[in-house]
Parts: structure tokens; C-alpha cells; sequence
């Protein structure tokens, strides 16, 4: 019981200390991701599509690592930061092949699920050094998915994006 008071004082005092030292790109980010996964679920709703449910999910997780976020050792530029924080909202555009055959449908269906799964494992590998756009959040992530593959998360949009 001692430990999770006092892992609740932590948070709390981070969270507090987060708005004094006015760190508002990760509390903007996390708002940002939550904003598409709520835009992602109603997509889910009409269309019933299984890259929307994944999205959803994986912003959330996103959102949530956003906002713990550890402070920036570096700045991108501001047409960097423009670049990737549009990007951040392409999957939302995303529109499904119709009359596909029953073949055709499972492999892109395959490809949505592993494209996901690899883009989640890196953001959780990256937890709180997360960034929309390049930054350093402490040191390089050499372990889980990235001991594999150095930029994971890129190939991961990619592959489900095929799909």
C-alpha cells in the first residue's frame, strides 16, 4: 500500500511539475493522439474496419506515453514539427478496398495486424521517449522490437498501410 501512494505522489508531483515547467508539447501530443483515437473509433463504428480498432488502440497507448513523456535534450524545427505532426494524422484518412476477393482480403488483413503490432511494440519499447516529432528524450532505444529493426515504428505504418 506504501508503494502505490508513493507512486501516486510521484505522478502527481510530475504531472504538477510538468504544468509549471510549462511542458505543453507532451500534453498537447497526448490531447492530439486522444483526439485521433476518438476520430479513429467512430471511424471503426461506421465502416466496422479492423485498421480503425487497431489505431484506435494504438493511439490511446500513444496518448498516454505523450503525456509522461520524459523533457527534450533537443528541438526539431518548426517545419519539421509542421511535417510530422500532420503525418501523425494520415492513418485517419484511410479508406477500404471494396469487392475484394476472400483472399485478397485476409493477406491486407494480415498485413493491418502486423504493420499495428509492430508500430505498438515500438511505442511501448520507446514509453516515455516518445516524440511526434525528432527529438532526444533520453538514450537510444536499443532493446525489444529495435534491437531488430532501427526505425520500427516507420515500418510498421508502412506495412499496415499496404494492407
Amino acid at each position: 500500500m506504501q508503494r502505490k501512494r508513493e507512486s501516486l505522489e510521484f505522478k502527481m508531483n510530475l504531472v504538477a511539475s510538468r504544468f509549471r515547467a510549462k511542458d505543453w508539447g507532451g500534453v498537447g501530443a497526448a490531447f492530439m493522439m486522444g483526439a485521433f483515437a476518438c476520430i479513429a473509433l467512430v471511424r471503426w463504428r461506421e465502416s466496422g474496419e479492423l485498421f480503425f480498432i487497431l489505431l484506435f488502440f494504438r493511439d490511446i497507448l500513444a496518448a498516454y506515453y505523450f503525456f509522461w513523456r520524459l523533457p527534450s535534450k533537443n528541438s526539431a524545427t518548426h517545419t519539421h514539427r509542421l511535417i510530422s505532426y500532420l503525418s501523425a494524422a494520415v492513418p485517419l484518412f484511410y479508406f477500404g478496398g471494396e469487392n475484394l476477393t476472400v483472399g485478397v482480403t485476409i493477406v491486407s488483413r494480415l498485413f493491418m495486424v502486423v504493420g499495428f503490432l509492430i508500430s505498438t511494440l515500438a511505442t511501448i519499447d520507446l514509453g516515455n521517449r516518445i516524440s511526434i516529432s525528432p527529438s532526444r528524450r533520453g538514450d537510444f532505444c536499443h532493446t525489444g522490437i529495435y534491437r531488430y529493426f532501427k526505425h520500427p515504428m516507420y515500418g510498421g505504418y508502412l506495412i499496415a498501410e499496404v494492407g
